[in-house]
């Protein structure tokens, strides 16, 4: 277990789109067994595991599914720092510890205005169509969500991270930088655990207060 997780650099890396993407992931960690792994999946993957197909358009730059081998890996815990990767970790927490923070300067950024994709009159009529499939029992579940989404803007993504981290702390943040895209992330959810042959998942979605009876 880790309070914090960070990968830095890349020695190797894989990105693919829905198709053929998990034959690729399975071949890349057959062949770096024993390194970490990071990266991401993305939604449209499904599309290679059920009998579904989606193509909404991708605006945000990232493929489906994206992974690498880091350069360094840092770890910290409760009582610990631990650098992996590198033979004089020493040198590399000097560096940390010296660097100079600019993220106070980076936060004064002009106002952006956020918009959201769905109109309310739409997005109303879409839950009434939800329900009646919910009340002819098509479904017992659905998670609708809409895009809100500001365009031409210019933004500091670690300032922008430190401010949403800040104002919603989660146990589940993120911080993801891939080549020129950048994903800041306050969750409260976790989305799967792997630890031996169990697997946890915490949602938080669809779900209630267990009623007495």
């Amino acid at each position: 277990a880790f309070e914090c997780l960070l990968a830095a650099g890349a020695t190797k890396i894989i990105s693919a789109d829905s198709g053929l993407a998990f034959s690729q992931l399975r071949k890349f960690y057959a062949e770096n067994k024993g390194q970490w792994i990071f990266g991401h999946l993305g939604y449209d993957l499904k599309n290679e595991t059920e009998n579904l197909q989606s193509r909404h358009p991708n605006r945000t730059g990232f493929h489906d599914l994206s992974f690498f081998i880091p350069e360094y890996v840092i770890r910290l815990d409760e009582e610990n720092l631990t650098i992996d990767g590198v033979e004089n970790p020493e040198a590399v927490y000097r560096a940390i510890m010296d660097a100079s923070p600019t993220i106070e300067a980076a936060r004064e950024t002009d106002p952006i205005s956020v918009r959201h994709r769905i109109s309310r009159h739409e997005y109303l009529e879409i839950i009434s169509r939800l329900r009646q499939h919910i009340l002819r029992g098509d479904c017992y579940e659905i998670n609708f969500c809409q895009e809100f989404y500001a365009e031409d803007v210019s933004i500091d993504p670690l300032a922008t991270f430190h401010t949403l981290t800040e104002l919603s702390p989660n146990p589940f943040s993120a911080y993801y930088r891939f080549g020129e895209h950048y994903c800041v992330c306050a969750s409260p959810e976790r989305y799967l655990k792997k630890t031996g042959n169990r697997i946890l998942s915490q949602p938080m979605k669809g779900t209630s207060r267990r009623q007495r009876a």
